[in-house]
C-alpha cells in the first residue's frame, strides 16, 4: 500500500509541477504524507487547483490551522489538510506568514473554511490577519481575557453573562 500510494503522490507531483509549478516552493514527504509548500500570493489558486483538477479532486476541506514559532521571523505557518475520496489520499498545504502579512481567505474555493479560519485566528491570539471573505467577519479587538476563556474554555468574569428565563 505505500508503495501504491508513493507512486500516486509521484504522479501527483509531476502533474502539479507541469501546471502548478508557481505556485508549489517546494514539497516534503513524511511518514507517508505529501506537504506541497507554498505563500499566501498562491494558496488560494493553489487549492482551487487541487480541488478542480480532475487528476487531484482534493474535495474535502479538512481542516486549517495556525502553528505559531515565535523563534522565527515568518512566525506563524498556517497548514490545510486536504481530502481527495476517489484517489483515497490525504495532502496537507503549508505556508509561512509573519504578523504583518495577511493571508486571504480559502472561503472562495471551501466554504467550510470560514469556521477553521475564525479558529486559527482566535487560538493564534489574533496575531494572524486572515482576509475574511465570508458572511460576517473576524473580530477586530478581543480582550485578552476573553481570548484566554475561548482557548481555555472558561468563563470570563469581565463579561456580562445573560440568561434566558422560561415563562411558566
Amino acid at each position: 500500500m505505500q508503495e501504491t500510494m508513493q507512486v500516486q503522490f509521484t504522479s501527483l507531483l509531476d502533474h502539479l509541477s507541469a501546471n502548478r509549478a508557481e505556485a508549489v516552493l517546494a514539497t516534503q514527504f513524511r511518514l507517508n504524507e505529501l506537504t506541497l509548500i507554498t505563500d499566501a500570493d498562491h494558496v488560494v489558486e493553489l487549492l482551487g487547483s487541487l480541488r478542480d483538477d480532475p487528476q487531484c479532486r482534493f474535495i474535502c476541506l479538512l481542516d486549517i490551522c495556525g502553528v505559531d514559532w515565535p523563534a522565527r521571523a515568518a512566525r506563524f505557518d498556517v497548514v490545510y489538510h486536504l481530502l481527495s475520496p476517489s484517489l483515497n489520499l490525504r495532502l496537507r498545504v503549508k505556508l509561512a506568514t509573519d504578523e504583518d502579512t495577511p493571508v486571504p481567505s480559502a472561503c472562495a474555493v471551501f466554504a467550510c473554511a470560514d469556521w477553521y479560519e475564525r479558529e486559527a485566528w482566535t487560538c493564534t491570539a489574533s496575531c494572524l490577519k486572515i482576509i475574511p471573505t465570508c458572511a460576517g467577519s473576524l473580530p477586530t479587538t478581543v480582550s485578552k481575557a476573553t481570548r484566554f476563556a475561548r482557548i481555555s474554555r472558561l468563563p470570563v468574569s469581565s463579561r456580562s453573562v445573560t440568561t434566558t428565563q422560561r415563562n411558566a
